[in-house]
């Protein structure tokens, strides 16, 4: 059971910042029992986008946080006001995410609430501690290792609530903190302070540890 009517084409068309940009129009239609079908016209192009949003139906799915990312997207790219962007995510819900919702007025803290069922305040302590036991040395790659340690830290952000000033500076700190000894040696000597940099660097000595590999293969006899 949907949270509201599916059954007929929600028309969304209005102009952004009044005069000062062109009219964008957007409409979502239910193109399947999965979903529906975004289409949106590109201001000043004649471009048309069709995406496919799911429905919610399990706060507790593997992909919730993603689901919740591409919604946001979406709404952005139609240039929905917030208004229109909550009355399409009340379309899309379960009965159940609905009632849990119904009442707020914003897209933000719908989706907040939402996630906030799967990753409750209450399971901060779990969420930090698997992100801390994440170490740079069980990954090839620096930026590998920095994506799986900002997916377990995004988690944590959702249980916490912490403001982003906060967030961005324990991610750079458990970053730092967690690489290998001899990467830690190596940047403190390069005077290396920001993952920007880090990555930059370290970027160089992979590709060329990569094209040294490389060229080893291509000189093994084949048999």
């Amino acid at each position: 059971m949907q949270g509201g009517n599916n059954h007929h084409r929600i028309n969304l068309s209005f102009v952004v910042q009044k005069e000062k940009e062109q009219l964008r129009e957007a409409f979502v239609e239910p193109s399947s029992e999965q979903g529906y079908t975004l289409e949106i016209t590109i201001a000043d192009t004649e471009i048309k986008l069709k995406k496919t949003i799911s429905y919610l139906t399990d706060s507790y799915v593997d992909n919730l946080i993603q689901w919740c990312d591409g919604f946001r997207f979406a709404c952005k790219q139609a240039s929905w006001s917030d208004h229109a962007a909550v009355q399409v995510l009340k379309n899309m819900l379960s009965f159940d995410i609905y009632e849990d919702i119904k009442t707020l007025t914003s897209l933000e803290s719908c989706l907040i609430k939402i996630l906030h069922k799967k990753y409750p305040s209450e399971a901060k302590p779990v969420y930090l501690s698997r992100a801390k036991k994440i170490n740079q040395s069980h990954y090839y790659l620096l930026e590998s290792y920095f994506r799986y340690q900002e997916k377990a830290l995004r988690k944590y952000f959702i249980c916490s609530n912490e403001c982003l000033t906060i967030q961005n500076a324990k991610c750079k700190e458990m970053f730092f903190k967690n690489l290998c000894p001899s990467t830690k040696i190596y940047f403190l000597e390069n005077g290396i302070k920001t993952r920007t940099q880090a990555f930059e660097k370290a970027r160089s000595i992979e590709n060329l540890l990569i094209q040294l590999a490389e060229e080893d293969t291509l000189k093994e006899p084949t048999v």
